[in-house]
């Protein structure tokens, strides 16, 4: 492979084999596979603008994916996390004037909750190899003409040193796990908060329109309870409406919030960062002090498909039928301990395509 230096940028010539590797589709095997990319040192980032670090457009012909950015940058003074832990990720596909995925923090995008900043952990999409800093993420971002990627710093947060890079392929197959998704996919990534989510009340992670395909790539959810330490509030079920017009209680990903990344018994091993699931953040709390629990699934080795668009819920606490003593099969009956007034974030990675593919 031959490399030319342009700039801060490196683009490198195409590979002609027929299959680059076994992962990649023979399909798209005529097709040139030409990397590019880019690193920048030194960056000040403000809050008051958006730093453009990468602006790409295909070649004639072409379509092409982000596959990794990364990005460092020095310590808050006394904490142990990193300013660059909160840096605002966009990428505009296409020409959009709005961002279809981001604005992302860093460690949101790593689906990270409340900015944890333990290191390291690495798993296939994610990681954090540094005690500041140090994020990256081999997440594929496909677009079809151009790329715009910036960074920005929150409002709390005027200006910050960062060291950033980001590359991509063109003409690479958009794969999730073993699987190639339709060269027309497109990735969005579903941000949602709920402030004081009521007792038994729903939160609603993503509603993707009825007649729309895809899959759920990824999940993050971070829930801080009045529960009085109690943690009954991880009671809530989870629940995927295929269509979103689907009648309760659709198909269950969880009979309680540990349930859904692999765990149980309300995480009572304690943290984990593992290669399908995660909890980042546990803090049962007690009396006045709130609980805190941010965790991670990851659908690379389990897909989630829809063919006609999806509505995923988790709801806040939840109660027995009375008949059968069975969850999450009844809005009504009797409710489990003493769940409590949450607030909830999300965010979701859904890859969609359009129905004729």
């Amino acid at each position: 492979i031959n490399a030319e230096y342009m700039g801060s940028s490196f683009i490198m010539a195409a590979w002609s084999t027929t299959c680059l590797l076994a992962a990649l589709a023979c399909a798209h095997a005529a097709a040139p596979l030409q990397s590019f990319g880019i690193g920048r040192s030194q960056i000040v980032l403000r809050a008051d603008r958006e730093y453009e670090l990468l602006s790409y457009n295909v070649s004639a012909g072409s379509s092409a994916a982000i596959t990794f950015f990364w990005i460092t940058g020095d310590p808050i003074a006394g904490g142990p996390q990193s300013g660059v832990d909160f840096a605002l990720w966009r990428f505009y596909i296409d020409g959009e004037q709005t961002a279809s995925v981001g604005p992302l923090q860093s460690s949101q995008a790593a689906l990270v909750g409340n900015a944890d900043p333990s290191a390291p952990w690495d798993n296939e999409y994610f990681g954090k190899n540094s005690k500041f800093g140090g994020w990256h993420f081999n997440l594929m971002i496909p677009f079809a003409k151009s790329v715009r990627v910036t960074l920005q710093m929150p409002a709390n947060i005027p200006t910050e040193r960062a060291f950033a890079m980001v590359r991509g392929v063109e003409n690479i197959p958009i794969t999730v796990g073993a699987l190639t998704l339709p060269p027309a996919a497109r990735l969005t990534a579903a941000v949602r908060t709920s402030t004081s989510l009521p007792v038994l009340a729903f939160h609603e992670l993503v509603n993707v329109p009825s007649g729309t395909p895809g899959l759920i790539l990824g999940t993050m959810i971070d829930i801080v309870s009045a529960d009085g330490g109690s943690l009954n509030s991880l009671e809530g079920c989870w629940h995927a409406y295929m269509p979103p017009s689907a009648p309760y209680p659709g198909m269950l990903l969880g009979t309680g919030a540990e349930d859904y990344p692999e765990s149980a018994y309300y995480f009572n091993a304690g943290p984990y960062r593992g290669p399908t699931s995660g909890l980042t953040v546990m803090d049962p709390g007690h009396g006045t002090v709130p609980s805190r629990v941010s965790f991670y699934k990851l659908h690379h080795r389990d897909p989630i498909f829809f063919t006609d668009g999806l509505r995923f819920e988790w709801r806040n606490g939840d109660v027995t039928d009375p008949a059968t003593g069975q969850k999450c099969i009844t809005t009504g009956g009797d409710t489990i301990g003493s769940p409590g007034v949450s607030n909830v974030s999300t965010l979701v990675y859904v890859y969609t395509w359009p129905a004729e593919v």
